[in-house]
């Protein structure tokens, strides 16, 4: 997946660093169209995620945000609390628009609205609950 370029390979250092921030930890419960990532099932229940298919991923969507010559163009949306902190941080340092909290359902659709314009690409910290929207949907 990444091109064969050593410094976008998976490496020790950054399994180590998923590691602790518990990147490979999902929850009891798994959405079928997760089930791909799933690498196994702990005996608690709790369902351990594939690391090399996470850094895939996160290497797909990486080459899509470099991509987009305006960073501002790119919204980042969260409106569950969990993922508030990781779209503010995100925002700031990519450039990236952050939308942070409650998000108007129809802000990108609707013509008449001029709150929101075309964006090319949508990141969300919690996917099914913008099935159409997202960036990986696209994809898959």
């Amino acid at each position: 997946m990444s091109g064969g370029l050593d410094v976008l390979a998976l490496n020790e250092e950054d399994v180590t660093k998923m590691l602790a921030a518990t990147t490979h930890l999902g929850a009891d419960n798994v959405n079928f169209q997760m089930e791909t990532y799933v690498y196994k099932r702990r005996s608690d229940g709790t369902h351990v995620i594939n690391l090399r298919r996470t850094w895939e991923k996160l290497m797909l969507a990486a080459r899509a945000v470099v991509a987009i010559e305006n960073p501002a163009d790119i919204f980042v949306i969260s409106s569950r609390s969990f993922g508030q902190r990781a779209v503010l941080k995100f925002a700031a340092h990519t450039g990236a628009t952050p939308i942070a909290g409650r998000f108007t359902p129809g802000a990108f659709t609707n013509q008449e609205s001029n709150s929101l314009s075309h964006c090319p690409i949508q990141g969300h910290s919690y996917p099914p609950l913008y099935p159409s929207r997202t960036f990986q949907s696209q994809l898959d």
